[in-house]
Formats: structure tokens, sequence, C-alpha cells
């Protein structure tokens, strides 16, 4: 059976741009296009619908509230943010794995939304995907809350929260961070400097431009060699700290010096 779409923007060119890239995939069939959320939920009472073309920023009833009552079903369709504001998508979204396409988007990116979105209707992890916007939507950074406190990381079949409270120290991988925790290793879709943007300075420090971590989990900060320093986490991991980081991993590891 095809994947029933519903689109969702104020913008007539927004939703027309979408039309004409979907009408042609036959796994794709568009529900209806509509240019308000209140015609949005008009459509949502009277069809099952699987994936929602969603914008943010719409005239009296935004996107983001729209996202926040479908988060109340125990099944809600999946959720593909379309905005034009990067701030959004850097300081939301991906933290969430929730999906969202940047306007204006290429043919490749919007390819890679629909394998996404297939997936996780094909897989039948819709449950999960609940769970995961729910816990987007009430906590964090979509209610403004200065810290990030938990993420999501998503993976061939199954989307897992992430607690930070379990995370000892992160490291760059490109256009993604490895979180450290305990036992085990996470990989977030996101880069270094968008997260630690919303990281607790008072709970997290840069060491590095390839390396953050949870102060407490510092043991040591080791001598100078040849004008470089590095810092022992419990357990033994060495790590870099680099000169312009140096101040302020010492003010975190010494606040009253």
């Amino acid at each position: 059976m095809p994947i029933k779409a519903l689109i969702v923007d104020d913008e007539e060119l927004g939703r027309a741009n979408l039309e004409a890239s979907l009408v042609g995939i036959p796994e794709w069939r568009i529900l209806a296009s509509c240019d308000s959320v209140a015609s949005a939920q008009q459509v949502l009472k009277q069809e099952a619908v699987d994936v929602v073309f969603l914008d943010i920023q719409m005239p009296e009833v935004s996107g983001l509230e729209l996202a926040r009552r479908l988060s109340q079903q125990a099944n809600p369709p999946v959720i593909i943010f379309v905005t034009a504001y990067d701030a959004y998508a850097l300081h939301a979204f991906d933290y969430f794995a929730l999906d969202y396409l940047l306007k204006p988007f290429s043919t490749q990116r919007l390819r890679q939304t629909l394998e996404r979105a297939q997936e996780m209707v094909n897989l039948r992890q819709k449950s999960a995907y609940g769970e995961s916007l729910r816990a987007y939507l009430n906590t964090d950074v979509a209610n403004n809350n200065k810290y990030l406190r938990k993420v999501t990381i998503r993976s061939l079949g199954e989307i897992e929260i992430v607690s930070l409270d379990f995370v000892n120290y992160m490291s760059s991988a490109g256009n993604y961070v490895e979180l450290h925790l305990h036992e085990s290793t996470k990989l977030l879709r996101l880069t270094m400097n968008h997260l630690e943007e919303k990281l607790d300075p008072k709970i997290f420090v840069r060491i590095h431009r390839s390396h953050i971590v949870r102060i407490q989990q510092i043991e040591k900060l080791t001598d100078f060699v040849g004008g470089a320093a590095r810092l022992i986490m419990q357990g033994g991991v060495s790590l870099p700290v680099s000169q312009a980081y140096l101040n302020k991993v010492k003010a975190a590891i010494f606040p009253d010096t």
C-alpha cells in the first residue's frame, strides 16, 4: 500500500514544490495539501495519515503546536518538519532525530528524508517514534529550556532516548558526535559546535575542538609536555587539551581558585 502523506504549509509555493516532488513516486500518495493547521486537522479526523510534511511558522496555530497535538496519539503519523529557518533545524530537530527539510531542499535531501520516513512506517516503529516525539515536544529544546538533558539516537528499526546524565565524554566525528557512555558509544547526527551550545557549562566543558567532557569524570590534568596538556578521565582515558581551552578547563576543575 502507498504511504499516505499530508502537506501542511501556509505558503503556496512550498506546497506546490512538495506536491510536484511526491506526485511521481508510486510508493507515495498525497491525501491533501493544506494551508493551515485548522484545515489539516479536518483531514486528520477523516483520514489515516502516515506522514505529515509540516511547516513551522504559520498564522494562528504553529506547526509545532499541531505536532504537540499529534504526539498525544498512541501511534502518531511520522512528522517531517519543513522550514526555512535554519535555527529550528540546528537547535531542535537534529537533537531528537525528528527529520526535517530545510528550504530550499535538494532532490537528494528529499530522497533521503523519504527513505527514512518509509523505513519508519514499514518497520512499524511509529509507537517508538511517538515516544520520541513526545519526549522532544515536552522537554528541553521545544520548551526553550536552556540546556539539553537527553537526545534520541536513531538506527535501523529503532529510536533510543539517551540521557546525557550517562555520557562521560563526547568526541567529534565529522557531522556526528560520538557519545561515550560507561559501556557503549552512541553516534548522534549533530556537529560538536551545535551540541556544545545546548550543554550546561557546569556539567560539561569543551577541552579541544574534538572533545567535550563531563567535569565530574575528570581525574586529573597532567603537567605540560612540550606545551601540551592532557586530561585523564576516570577509567583511564587520556584526552588532549588544546591551549585555546586550557583556562576554561582549569576554571571548571578548580572553580574556587
